[in-house]
């Protein structure tokens, strides 16, 4: 009760002496242009940002939700670009936003609905598996037996989007939820508080992408029931960890109603390494590092009347090196309800802002003293709002350079040609012409139109027909002409080739030929993707010299009477026999088999047994290079006295 009368007496006197003023944005803020934005909800609903500040040359950020109706709003940098999206909750409805599409960057618009007649409640976003993209985490109410609450966690990947990581139902709500590295490990971890009978709980969750929740901390069996609870830096620890800041009530005027909590490990105790205690109780709760110690200070807040007296509405706590100023704020009023800190001019300093319905206040300068710039308008009765920084860099004036996409992947085979179109936008102010070239891989790799002006198109070509199997790497260069943020931009190119599949079925033919007898043909099929061929017949003895060249990637080819293995004739050049006739000895496969007819030239045959290798080489780079197909023929006496077996090869005829 001490502690209430002399907070009361204080804010007596300052509300006295401190006038309402209209401060402006410290001196020094042009030199962090790294700045956030306020995130709004009107009066109707609709998400509204308002950008405080501008650095020189840089863009404000205008923008503001297609529809109304939302009731909460959180951000989070899902796509690691450190310009935060915008999630905004619509009862059955979670809408991901993009106010800010930075160059390069991905717009991860979504929307997640929840169970059919059910709603969301809750939303909290952190970077929960340490990739430097935020997690999304929302809360629907159920009507699953013996559940209250489901709660599912979501992450977005590049290539692959979004994908809900996990899903788990609770007996109890949560009263308040929070992110933040509670164990040091780089990771944010899941805080919660929640009040279900004489159970008063706080739960430390830490999710695993693979598995779902892994619980660090639950302990259930607090004496009071919890208000609401934040995460940060409160109190420096020699370590990683980051501290929860919670509020309770029940407690009376004599115990602690704001404690700071410390995870060291435990499951089933936490550290008090601070708390104060204040009667009547605070309900909401913000903390930033306003003074850039790497401290944050605690400012907490309640309505400034208490049983129709006033009292300290917005106070604060540091436990960090040097000082803050004392709040001693907002008494007898009750209109502001909810508070956050953000550096919202670039200082790399917080700053707290305070809303309400009518108006809103922020505190520019909290580190040296309680000024304030006061922001009337119809903002939504819940009072909800967040702070973030959507444009990360800032998109600066003037024309800046982006393309779409920013690398390239071509698969092809050998022979074939492949385009792929990248988009050249200009996401700054202005006229934008550019150029485009290649710059590696010139041999195989073209661009065009080589000039002009955005938005516009290029096609980028990869021509494969002189290649042989393997991957390639080139670039083209799109440059902007004159002065142009984000310019050059290069394309890396990559050019898988391989090699199309060249077959021949059947692999082997045979005939019976006796002189007087006209021998039936023998078909082949020729198959593969509009490759071109040509084909001769060669002793067997030539196989296995032919396969070896196949297997070591040799060129070959008909040339004057032979099959030349290598670039130029020589000692391995292989005869070409002459008693079977290809027809036609020149073609193109097809995927469906291009048919070829073989016939013996009889007068040719010689006596006996004999065999051969008809041979189909590609004339382009195909797998493989040729294919051999075995031919075998028994030419016998015209009377067959020569043949024992005579059934047995007349099966062939």
């Amino acid at each position: 009760m001490r502690l209430f009368l002399r907070s009361l007496l204080v804010l007596t006197l300052i509300l006295a002496a401190v006038p309402i003023v209209q401060a402006t944005a410290p001196a020094d803020a042009p030199d962090a242009p790294m700045d956030d934005e306020l995130i709004l909800l009107a009066s109707d609903g609709r998400i509204v940002v308002n950008d405080p500040y501008t650095p020189p040359d840089i863009r404000p950020v205008v923008w503001q939700s297609p529809g109304t109706g939302f009731t909460n709003v959180v951000t989070g940098d899902f796509n690691g670009d450190t310009a935060a999206e915008i999630v905004g909750i619509r009862y059955n409805e979670a809408i991901v936003f993009s106010p800010v599409v930075l160059p390069g960057s991905q717009d991860v618009s979504r929307t997640f609905e929840a169970t059919a007649g059910q709603q969301w409640t809750k939303a909290v976003t952190g970077d929960l598996d340490g990739d430097g993209r935020d997690e999304l985490v929302l809360v629907q109410t159920t009507s699953e037996p013996g559940l209250a609450i489901r709660m599912f966690s979501y992450q977005w990947e590049p290539g692959g989007g979004w994908t809900q990581t996990s899903s788990d139902g609770y007996g109890a709500p949560w009263q308040a939820i929070a992110t933040g590295d509670v164990n040091g490990d780089g990771a944010d971890e899941f805080v919660a508080v929640r009040n279900s009978g004489s159970f008063h709980q706080i739960v430390i969750l830490k999710l695993d992408i693979g598995s779902g929740w892994i619980t660090l901390f639950n302990k259930d069996d607090y004496d009071y029931a919890w208000i609401t609870i934040e995460v940060g830096d409160t109190n420096a620890d020699g370590g990683n960890r980051e501290e929860m800041v919670v509020t309770r009530g029940g407690v009376g005027s004599n115990l602690p109603s704001m404690l700071v909590f410390r995870y060291t490990g435990s499951s089933s105790n936490l550290d008090t390494v601070a708390n104060a205690v204040y009667y009547p109780y605070f309900e909401d709760i913000a903390l930033g590092d306003v003074n850039s110690s790497g401290i944050d200070t605690i400012y907490l807040l309640r309505p400034g009347l208490f049983d129709g007296n006033p009292v300290v509405a917005l106070t604060n706590l540091y436990y960090g090196p040097g000082t803050v100023a004392r709040f001693n704020e907002l008494g007898n009023q009750t209109r502001f309800q909810t508070i956050h800190t953000g550096d919202l001019y670039g200082t790399s300093r917080a700053q707290l802002i305070t809303m309400a319905s009518t108006e809103y206040l922020i505190y520019t300068n909290p580190a040296i003293n309680v000024n304030f710039d006061q922001i009337f308008g119809n903002f939504s009765s819940t009072t909800n709002f967040a702070v973030a920084n959507l444009d990360g860099p800032g998109l600066p004036t003037g024309p800046a350079l982006a393309v779409n996409p920013t690398s390239i992947s071509f698969d092809v085979q050998a022979g074939q040609i492949a385009t792929q179109q990248v988009q050249i936008s200009n996401t700054g102010t202005g006229t934008l012409n550019w150029t485009a070239s290649v710059i590696e891989g010139g041999s195989w790799l073209t661009v065009s139109p080589a000039s002009g002006t955005a938005p516009a198109n290029i096609a980028v070509k990869a021509n494969a027909t002189d290649l042989v199997g393997g991957t390639y790497t080139g670039k083209v260069r799109v440059a902007g002409v004159g002065t142009v943020v984000n310019s050059p931009v290069d394309i890396p190119v990559s050019l898988t080739v391989t090699a199309p599949e060249f077959s021949v079925r059947p692999s082997a033919v045979s005939w019976y030929y006796r002189p007087g007898t006209n021998p039936p043909s023998r078909e082949v099929a020729v198959v593969g993707p509009s490759i071109n061929w040509h084909a001769g017949t060669v002793p067997t003895s030539a196989i296995p010299q032919i396969e070896e060249a196949i297997a070591n990637g040799t060129p070959m080819r008909f040339d004057n009477g032979v099959l030349m293995l290598g670039d130029q004739h020589g000692p391995d050049d292989v005869p070409i026999i002459d008693w079977i006739d290809i027809d036609p000895s020149v073609g193109t496969a097809t995927p469906g088999g291009a048919a070829v007819q073989l016939d013996l030239v009889t007068s040719q045959v010689p006596y006996g047994f004999n065999t051969a290798a008809v041979v189909f080489v590609a004339d382009q780079v195909a797998s493989p290079p040729a294919v051999i197909v075995r031919v075998s023929v028994l030419r016998s006496l015209p009377d067959q006295s020569d043949l024992t077996f005579m059934p047995l090869l007349q099966q062939n005829r």
